[in-house]
């Protein structure tokens, strides 16, 4: 193979960009082949790069916790709040019920923004490890089980003191 001599030569009129010499783009060592193996290189780099990013959402998805709404809330629990809940959850699930609760992301999460006899706002949340429901009978009705251990649990979260209170796991049969 010969290499493209012509494009690797400096030629000042090519190579001036705003009054600015640039850097040529090519070589000496550039062959003609080398063009259509870059190309076909970046294709396959391209290709792995999409995999990579679409396994690791994947992965991502895997690993979180599932959280739905239960409709017929007094109030609607906005993002932000929701992610606050999420935080002080997850900072006490390790050491709670004496560090008995099962990992994270063995969870699914119903939560609904309530209003308790003296006014204050908190929001409720009903976790569990499995269930036969679908999203939309689990956005409809509350999943309770009798039983089960630390796999079902309830607890509050207060709006106000940003606490979570009333924890209840559930009992062994």
């Amino acid at each position: 193979m010969r290499p493209l001599l012509g494009k690797a030569g400096f030629d000042p009129q090519r190579s001036l960009v705003n009054g600015i010499y640039r850097a040529e783009t090519f070589s000496i060592c550039h062959y003609r082949r080398s063009e259509k193996n870059l190309a076909k290189r970046m294709l396959r780099l391209r290709f792995h790069w999409i995999m990579l990013v679409a396994s690791m959402s994947l992965i991502a998805a895997v690993a979180l916790p599932k959280w739905i709404q239960v409709e017929g809330g007094a109030w609607t629990i906005d993002p932000h709040l929701l992610s606050e809940v999420q935080l002080a959850l997850k900072s006490t699930l390790p050491t709670a019920y004496g560090g008995r609760l099962r990992k994270w992301n063995t969870y699914t999460f119903q939560y609904q923004g309530k209003i308790s006899v003296l006014g204050g706002r908190f929001v409720f949340v009903n976790a569990f490890c499995d269930s036969s429901l679908n999203d939309d009978q689990m956005r409809a009705e509350w999943v309770e089980v009798f039983d089960g251990g630390t796999c079902y649990f309830r607890v509050e979260y207060d709006v106000k003191t940003k606490r979570l209170r009333k924890l209840l796991v559930n009992g062994e049969a």
